[in-house]
């Protein structure tokens, strides 16, 4: 079993703050998108494929939080308090 060490933390911690900064900017564009299409233009800033392409990659982000969590667990397991 791999043990946590200050190396396995320090990477998980840096891939989440990566994957953070990422979901808030994937955020940021579905939102611009909604305040254009509320505005009195109703001008699309996102196409469908964009749109889509931004929800696969807030998948795909998921799965990259959900397996970060479940390895960090799994070292835990192996340290004693």
């Amino acid at each position: 079993m791999q043990q946590l060490n200050h190396t396995h933390v320090r990477d998980a911690g840096e891939t989440m703050n990566h994957v953070g900064q990422a979901v808030y900017a994937i955020a940021q564009l579905i939102d611009e998108d909604k305040v254009r299409k509320d505005s009195e233009d109703g001008d699309d800033f996102l196409d469908d494929f964009s749109r889509g392409c931004l929800l696969n990659g807030l998948k795909v982000l998921a799965q990259v939080l959900w397996d970060k969590g479940c390895a960090l667990e799994k070292m835990a397991e192996g340290v004693r308090p």
